[in-house]
């Protein structure tokens, strides 16, 4: 860039020299490989390498506009196909295996369950309410007070970080990892009231101590998501298998298991904030089923119809019944309660790709046999009861710091 700034000085010497101090120009009156701007000629560039600090991510390969150096030293936009850009996602995507900390932290500052018209399209289908799966918003109701006063009380605080972006950044980037993990409180004693901003009278926020025992064994969270950066917004890649705890009360802390999982949301310029957070993806019927209800730890409640009931059976009381994503592509499966007395007691496999049959005689030749002979209902726990609610979590997030894993 020193060549092309140096002849846009020598440039703007000469015409402004040539013309008596006269502020007007053309591109037709300036020299060769200059251009007219502000009432002078000037140079952008001599050479295509000189547009390099326009390019997305350091080369020109993946950029939403491929920069090259015109005639008059401009540099100048050419637009070419997405998939051009990026080509073939691989895996793992960069920042993967980076350790956590050294990449772009922020702290979640608002976490519910989403809206109906917010999430993803998981399996890949539209219907007359649109694209976006999320059957599970109507636990929003039941879980989001107690998510908002975990998270402000410093109760429960989480690590949304994107490793692997590359190092000049201008808002596109093939490939990064997107990190989810939960942290506490730097301050010792805790103090809440600086986790999301600096408070009056103090000079710092926003530091935080991962926990170590709630990464996997090779020192990574157990959500991690691949994705790539178009005009700073994050777009998923590939969908993966992720742990998420939005609840971590002991002793039966909420824990999501998502299938084909993603993530989305858009990074600010400065990295300052990331808005618009969804962690999307499909709850699978027996991991549900072999889920605490995390309600029934805290005594009696109205989300708590008896002690043993599971995760399932609160998705169940929200009127979800049946899953939506077919994730073992056997066909959808479907669950009757017989008997009428408010359980699951059939369960029946790969029975349809849309709605399920109201009369339940049709699937009894391909029903999922109970684990227990004495219990019903257990066919719900059993490894044949594989496809999934489809669910997410929407997320807000400001920058953070990592100074410590314990």
């Amino acid at each position: 860039m020193r060549s092309a700034a140096l002849l846009a000085a020598l440039v703007g010497f000469i015409a402004v020299a040539a013309s008596g101090c006269s502020e007007t120009c053309s591109d037709a009156t300036c020299p060769s490989g200059t251009y007219c701007a502000d009432g002078a000629c000037r140079s952008d560039c001599v050479v295509a390498s000189d547009c390099e600090a326009f390019a997305c991510d350091g080369t020109f390969e993946c950029c939403s506009a491929d920069r090259f150096c015109d005639e008059f030293g401009r540099c100048v936009a050419e637009q070419i196909p997405a998939e051009e850009c990026y080509g073939e996602s691989s895996f793992p995507p960069d920042g993967w295996d980076d350790p956590i900390g050294t990449g772009h932290v922020f702290v979640v500052s608002a976490i519910s369950f989403a809206s109906l018209t917010t999430g993803a399209n998981l399996d890949g289908r539209c219907g007359d309410s649109g694209c976006v799966d999320n059957v599970l918003s109507a636990l929003g109701p039941m879980f989001n007070d107690t998510l908002r006063q975990h998270l402000l009380g410093g109760e429960n605080l989480f690590i949304i970080e994107v490793a692997g972006v590359a190092p000049r950044f201008l808002g596109y980037d093939r490939s990064v990892t997107v990190k989810i993990y939960p942290a506490r409180d730097h301050d010792d004693p805790f103090f809440p009231a600086n986790n999301f901003s600096v408070p009056p009278g103090y000079t710092t926020c926003c530091e935080f101590r991962a926990l170590a025992g709630r990464l996997d064994g090779t020192g990574q969270p157990t959500a991690r998501f691949p994705a790539r950066i178009d005009n700073y917004r994050i777009v998923p890649t590939d969908p993966v298998t992720a742990r998420f705890v939005p609840t971590a009360c002991e002793p039966a802390p909420m824990v999501l298991d998502f299938a084909r999982a993603t993530f989305i949301g858009t990074v600010d310029p400065s990295w300052s904030r990331l808005r618009a957070g969804v962690i999307a993806g499909a709850l699978r019927v027996s991991e549900l089923a072999r889920s605490q209800n995390p309600f029934c730890t805290i005594g009696s409640s109205v989300f708590c119809p008896d002690p043993d009931s599971s995760l399932l059976r609160m998705v169940n009381d929200v009127g979800a019944y049946n899953p939506d994503i077919d994730l073992d592509g056997d066909g959808r499966e479907c669950f009757y309660d017989t008997d009428g007395d408010y359980l699951i007691d059939l369960c029946c496999d790969g029975t349809s790709n849309t709605l399920c049959p109201i009369d339940p005689g049709s699937c009894r030749a391909n029903a999922i046999l109970p684990i227990d002979p004495d219990d019903p209902s257990s066919c719900l726990k059993s490894p044949r009861a594989q496809d999934g609610f489809s669910a997410a979590i929407a997320v807000e997030g400001v920058a953070a710091q990592i100074v410590a894993i314990e």
